[in-house]
């Protein structure tokens, strides 16, 4: 599989990849006034699937003069995320993830619908409500 191979300083970082990954990002912010930078390295599942995982490889401090490379290589077997952080889901009794409202925390066989979105799900009952909150400040 094809997988993000990151060195900084010529230290290798992390082989960052997984199956089913949508795509994995790498980037640099500078946060505020902060005289530094942050390196992450995550990837995500397809956003297409209900039960979508957001993994993270590396969340590293930068300063000035620090080097990063990041190469595109094929490994079968990168690195172990630091955390995968699942959107949506829950674990049943059985040990199968679920789909749950995100904000009232019903379950796929609770509800009546529930739309998956980026980062979050909404039930039936939860959109009527949020449609009347919105309607009522409108």
């Amino acid at each position: 599989m094809l997988c993000y191979e990151v060195w900084v300083n010529g230290e290798r970082a992390c082989v960052a990849g997984a199956e089913g990954m949508r795509g994995i990002q790498a980037f640099v912010a500078r946060p505020g006034d902060r005289n530094v930078a942050l390196l992450l390295v995550s990837g995500d599942t397809e956003p297409s699937k209900a039960l979508r995982e957001t993994y993270k490889w590396l969340d590293r401090e930068l300063h000035a003069n620090d080097e990063v490379r990041i190469k595109l290589i094929e490994s079968n077997s990168p690195d172990r995320p630091e955390s995968v952080k699942s959107f949506g889901t829950k674990t049943d009794e059985t040990g199968a993830k679920q789909i749950f409202c995100s904000f009232c925390g019903q379950g796929q066989s609770e509800a009546r619908k529930i739309v998956s979105g980026f980062q979050a799900n909404v039930c039936t009952e939860c959109f009527e409500l949020l449609g009347e909150i919105f309607n009522e400040k409108a």
